[in-house]
């Protein structure tokens, strides 16, 4: 899964984690297929260097338990904004499926302020923190981002499947998976928000608490996540001049993204005139 961060990945990890027929690590987004210390980082101030799985052996360390039989899995959403991947998962994956979940790109980029808001990462208000080249926004062009990886790629949008199971059947018939293994109810995982106890969710946020939980075992995690979310409250609104902006500086992106999908995308670039 290639990604895209803030676009609802952890919660369709945790959809395929439950399915019988998967076995993902539990280390979450282990990032060694877009990990390359040689090579610079595109958004130096806005993304964190490291990343959990830093050679092939630990990497394949991580399915040493996985049963026989089913498929392996790998879930890390930096692979989307990697110079690298799409060379280094041709060449260990070559006949892997390759699967993205998307979201409005505004949206997302609002989500990823707040997640680096409560991290401590960013303190800039909203109206100096989405110029152009922020990372947060340039994430978003997803078309562009899509292009080295190819034309088979399947795309899911998060808009849809958060809301509607059917339409993960895709995502099922792709991996030849029999949809009766998902759970009835998609989790709901990784959310993000603003502080209701600034003490606890600042701390539970921080890179530290993060990087940890990469490593915590999963039911300690899963734990630590649930103290996290019952100490956010939603983000506020995000102001109408923002979105138009961001909307503005994604159109030809979206149109090309719907172009390739052959459909409208739902909701996306709704504060220009027109359909998307």
């Amino acid at each position: 899964m290639l990604g895209a961060g803030k676009a609802g990945t952890t919660s369709l990890a945790a959809l395929l984690r439950a399915h019988p027929g998967v076995f993902l690590p539990d280390l979450d987004e282990p990032g060694w297929l877009a990990w390359d210390p040689a090579a610079p980082r595109r958004w130096p101030a806005d993304v964190p260097a490291d990343v959990p799985v830093r050679s092939r052996e630990a990497w394949l360390a991580l399915y040493a338990d996985a049963p026989e039989g089913v498929l392996l899995g790998d879930v890390s959403p930096q692979c989307l904004e990697s110079s690298i991947a799409p060379e280094r998962i041709a060449r260990e994956l070559p006949d892997a499926p390759l699967i993205v979940t998307l979201r409005d790109p505004a949206d997302r980029a609002w989500s990823g302020y707040w997640m680096h808001r409560l991290a401590g990462w960013e303190k800039r208000p909203p109206e100096q923190a989405f110029g152009p080249q922020e990372h947060r926004v340039q994430a978003g062009y997803y078309a562009r981002n899509l292009q080295p990886f190819g034309d088979d790629v399947l795309v899911l949008l998060l808009e849809e499947w958060s809301t509607d199971p059917g339409a993960l059947l895709p995502l099922a018939q792709r991996l030849g998976l029999d949809p009766a293994g998902f759970p009835a109810q998609i989790p709901r995982s990784n959310r993000g928000g603003q502080a209701s106890d600034p003490v606890a969710a600042t701390l539970l946020a921080s890179p530290t608490a993060r990087a940890l939980g990469r490593r915590l075992p999963r039911p300690v995690a899963a734990v630590a996540r649930s103290l996290k979310a019952r100490a956010l409250k939603p983000p506020p609104p995000m102001p109408p001049e923002l979105r138009r902006r961001l909307d503005g500086l994604y159109r030809d992106d979206v149109l090309a993204l719907s172009e390739r999908l052959g459909r409208r995308l739902p909701g996306w670039l709704r504060s220009l005139d027109g359909p998307t």
